[in-house]
Protein backbone atom coordinates (compact mmCIF):
# COMPACT_ATOMS: atom_id res chain seq x y z
CA UNK A 1 0.00 0.00 0.00
CA UNK A 2 1.21 3.03 -0.66
CA UNK A 3 1.45 6.31 1.61
CA UNK A 4 0.92 9.48 0.92
CA UNK A 5 2.86 11.51 3.53
CA UNK A 6 5.61 10.03 6.06
CA UNK A 7 5.48 10.14 9.26
CA UNK A 8 8.05 12.33 10.00
CA UNK A 9 6.10 14.90 7.83
CA UNK A 10 2.90 14.13 9.63
CA UNK A 11 5.38 15.83 12.78
CA UNK A 12 6.50 18.25 11.13
CA UNK A 13 3.09 19.39 10.20
CA UNK A 14 1.44 18.74 12.98
CA UNK A 15 3.36 18.88 16.55
CA UNK A 16 4.44 22.34 18.05
CA UNK A 17 7.89 20.84 18.55
CA UNK A 18 8.65 18.88 15.02
CA UNK A 19 12.03 18.53 16.08
CA UNK A 20 12.28 17.01 19.78
CA UNK A 21 9.18 14.54 18.44
CA UNK A 22 10.18 10.97 16.93
CA UNK A 23 8.32 10.25 14.14
CA UNK A 24 7.79 6.37 15.20
CA UNK A 25 5.27 8.19 17.24
CA UNK A 26 2.98 8.06 14.28
CA UNK A 27 2.51 4.43 12.50
CA UNK A 28 2.08 3.68 9.20
CA UNK A 29 -0.79 2.11 9.43
CA UNK A 30 -2.21 5.68 11.04
CA UNK A 31 -1.36 6.58 7.77
CA UNK A 32 -2.78 4.01 5.47
CA UNK A 33 -5.83 4.21 8.12
CA UNK A 34 -6.39 8.02 6.88
CA UNK A 35 -6.29 7.73 3.81
CA UNK A 36 -8.79 4.80 3.44
CA UNK A 37 -11.00 6.60 6.29
CA UNK A 38 -10.66 10.20 5.05
CA UNK A 39 -9.20 10.97 1.61
CA UNK A 40 -10.70 7.44 -0.90
CA UNK A 41 -14.06 8.50 -0.18
CA UNK A 42 -13.72 12.45 -0.61
CA UNK A 43 -11.58 11.95 -4.14
CA UNK A 44 -12.69 8.56 -5.35
CA UNK A 45 -11.26 7.25 -8.55
CA UNK A 46 -8.20 10.33 -8.26
CA UNK A 47 -7.30 8.78 -4.51
CA UNK A 48 -5.93 5.99 -6.86
CA UNK A 49 -4.42 8.23 -9.66
CA UNK A 50 -2.61 9.77 -6.13
CA UNK A 51 -1.76 6.32 -5.04
CA UNK A 52 0.09 6.10 -8.47
CA UNK A 53 2.03 8.96 -8.14
CA UNK A 54 0.53 11.49 -10.48
CA UNK A 55 -0.55 14.75 -9.14
CA UNK A 56 2.98 15.07 -6.79
CA UNK A 57 2.14 19.30 -6.65
CA UNK A 58 -1.88 18.21 -5.41
CA UNK A 59 -0.85 16.11 -2.92
CA UNK A 60 1.76 17.96 -1.75
CA UNK A 61 0.05 21.56 -1.69
CA UNK A 62 -3.11 20.62 -0.80
CA UNK A 63 -3.51 16.97 0.61
CA UNK A 64 -0.82 16.28 2.86
CA UNK A 65 -2.17 19.01 5.74
CA UNK A 66 -5.54 17.11 6.14
CA UNK A 67 -3.57 13.98 5.78
CA UNK A 68 -1.16 14.50 8.84
CA UNK A 69 -3.76 16.02 10.82
CA UNK A 70 -6.45 12.67 10.45
CA UNK A 71 -3.04 10.33 10.89
CA UNK A 72 -2.35 12.46 14.15
CA UNK A 73 -5.74 11.98 15.08
CA UNK A 74 -5.69 8.86 14.83
CA UNK A 75 -2.59 8.24 16.54
CA UNK A 76 -3.88 10.33 19.77
CA UNK A 77 -4.84 7.62 21.79
CA UNK A 78 -2.21 5.35 21.05
CA UNK A 79 0.33 8.33 21.61
CA UNK A 80 -1.49 8.85 25.14
CA UNK A 81 -1.62 5.08 26.39
CA UNK A 82 1.16 2.59 25.23
CA UNK A 83 0.32 -1.23 25.26
CA UNK A 84 3.37 -3.63 26.47
CA UNK A 85 3.67 -6.97 28.24
CA UNK A 86 2.32 -5.49 31.55
CA UNK A 87 -0.94 -3.76 30.20
CA UNK A 88 -1.60 -0.47 29.38
CA UNK A 89 0.21 2.56 31.00
CA UNK A 90 0.28 6.53 30.32
CA UNK A 91 3.42 8.59 29.99
CA UNK A 92 4.11 10.11 33.07
CA UNK A 93 6.40 12.39 34.06
CA UNK A 94 7.70 15.00 36.89
CA UNK A 95 7.30 17.86 34.27
CA UNK A 96 3.58 16.70 32.72
CA UNK A 97 0.77 15.05 33.30
CA UNK A 98 -1.97 13.45 31.40
CA UNK A 99 -4.70 15.53 29.82
CA UNK A 100 -8.38 14.84 31.24
CA UNK A 101 -10.95 13.22 29.07
CA UNK A 102 -12.22 16.63 28.15
CA UNK A 103 -8.92 17.64 27.06
CA UNK A 104 -8.86 14.72 24.94
CA UNK A 105 -11.95 15.35 23.70
CA UNK A 106 -11.49 18.61 22.16
CA UNK A 107 -8.24 17.96 21.03
CA UNK A 108 -9.81 15.35 18.80
CA UNK A 109 -12.68 17.29 17.91
CA UNK A 110 -10.70 20.19 16.69
CA UNK A 111 -8.00 18.35 14.66
CA UNK A 112 -10.75 16.50 12.96
CA UNK A 113 -12.87 19.83 12.17
CA UNK A 114 -9.64 21.27 10.92
CA UNK A 115 -9.01 18.41 8.97
CA UNK A 116 -12.33 18.42 7.10
CA UNK A 117 -11.67 21.90 6.73
CA UNK A 118 -8.57 22.05 4.96
CA UNK A 119 -9.54 18.73 2.73
CA UNK A 120 -12.64 20.44 1.92
CA UNK A 121 -10.59 23.24 -0.01
CA UNK A 122 -8.53 20.62 -1.71
CA UNK A 123 -11.96 19.15 -3.10
CA UNK A 124 -12.88 22.60 -3.69
CA UNK A 125 -9.21 23.54 -5.57
CA UNK A 126 -9.86 20.35 -7.77
CA UNK A 127 -13.97 21.34 -8.27
CA UNK A 128 -12.43 24.47 -9.89
CA UNK A 129 -9.73 22.84 -12.15
CA UNK A 130 -11.36 19.72 -12.84
CA UNK A 131 -9.79 19.53 -16.26
CA UNK A 132 -6.07 18.86 -14.49
CA UNK A 133 -7.79 16.04 -12.60
CA UNK A 134 -9.98 13.69 -15.00
CA UNK A 135 -10.32 10.75 -12.68
CA UNK A 136 -12.04 13.17 -10.03
CA UNK A 137 -16.22 12.30 -10.12
CA UNK A 138 -17.98 15.40 -7.61
CA UNK A 139 -20.94 12.75 -7.58
CA UNK A 140 -18.41 10.01 -5.68
CA UNK A 141 -16.80 12.47 -3.16
CA UNK A 142 -18.31 11.66 0.36
CA UNK A 143 -17.49 15.48 1.23
CA UNK A 144 -19.98 16.81 -0.97
CA UNK A 145 -22.89 14.54 0.30
CA UNK A 146 -22.33 14.48 3.42
CA UNK A 147 -21.43 16.03 6.96
CA UNK A 148 -20.78 15.13 10.45
CA UNK A 149 -22.73 16.90 13.49
CA UNK A 150 -22.04 15.85 16.72
CA UNK A 151 -20.64 12.69 15.56
CA UNK A 152 -23.32 11.99 13.30
CA UNK A 153 -22.79 11.37 10.06
CA UNK A 154 -25.53 13.72 7.90
CA UNK A 155 -25.94 12.54 3.82
CA UNK A 156 -27.50 14.70 1.50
Amino acid sequence: MTILITPREVVEITFRSPSTTDPRIIPESAIIAAQEKFLRPALGPLYEALCEGKYPLLTDQYLKAPLALYAKYLSLQDIAVQGGTSGLSEHYSLNRRPASDSARQWSGRRLRSDARSLLLAAVKYIEANVALYPEYSARESSVRHSSIAGGIVITR
